[in-house]
């Protein structure tokens, strides 16, 4: 019997910018694809879950995003999806509001964001994911759209724990509390290597005006995704 997979991600995983039958997941085989263009870790990993609460699968793939991005419900009950260059509604629809635009990615972005809190809790979702996978005996795979291993190297991190504190032993402290999540990532479940990206892998091939592979480099994926299934 074959195997049920079902992916998750961003834009790269979601690709609808391509036809259905050209998409890598299509290609792969996957069954079930939750991803959403602009969509953010927090939308990934609660969708994600919500899918394994309720379905059965034997592959899950995640393409996870620049963490950067955020969720947020709405009091009507809709989400909407953050990121520093636009924010939508879930379902596609504008924000607006008796016809103009509520700035509310803006307001987000300039008051509220913190690259430390997003960062942190993309880590601990990758990390319950990876354990609960484990635990169901589902095959995970992990990959990141358009982040590679120069996001992480000791500056970055560096940065990121100086965006909550200016105490040197509190950004110490930061940076520990960091390194020992990423220490808990297993390198196994990443796609080539671990932090191993999807515009990297397709770097030589030819992208669209929004800076996604094409046919060609979509399919060079997706033969890299079916080396490791």
């Amino acid at each position: 019997m074959d195997k049920i997979i079902c992916a998750n991600g961003d834009s790269f995983t979601n690709e609808w910018y391509l036809e259905t039958q050209d998409r890598w997941t299509n290609i792969i085989g996957a069954k079930y694809n939750l991803s959403l263009a602009g969509c953010s870790n927090d939308r990934i990993f609660h969708t994600t879950m919500q899918f394994l609460n309720q379905n059965e699968t034997d592959i899950l793939i995640i393409g996870w995003t620049d963490w950067s991005r955020f969720m947020l419900p709405t009091v009507d009950g809709q989400t909407l999806f953050l990121t520093p260059m636009h924010t939508g509604y879930e379902g596609g629809k504008k924000i607006k509001e008796d016809g103009k635009n509520l700035m509310i990615g803006e307001f987000y972005y300039k008051h509220i964001h913190n690259d430390f809190y997003n960062f942190k809790n993309m880590l601990n979702y990758m990390i319950f994911l990876q354990n609960y996978c484990a635990f169901k005996k589902i095959k995970l795979l992990y990959f990141f759209s358009v982040v590679d291993e120069r996001w992480w190297n000791s500056n970055t991190l560096n940065e990121l724990a100086k965006s909550v504190s200016k105490n040197n032993e509190e950004i110490n402290l930061n940076l520990k509390k960091l390194q020992k999540l990423i220490d808990l990532l297993d390198e196994k479940i990443w796609i080539k290597k671990r932090f191993y990206s999807m515009i990297e892998h397709c770097k030589d091939f030819k992208f669209n005006n929004t800076m996604h592979p094409e046919l060609d480099g979509s399919k060079h994926w997706a033969n890299l995704v079916k080396e490791h299934l």
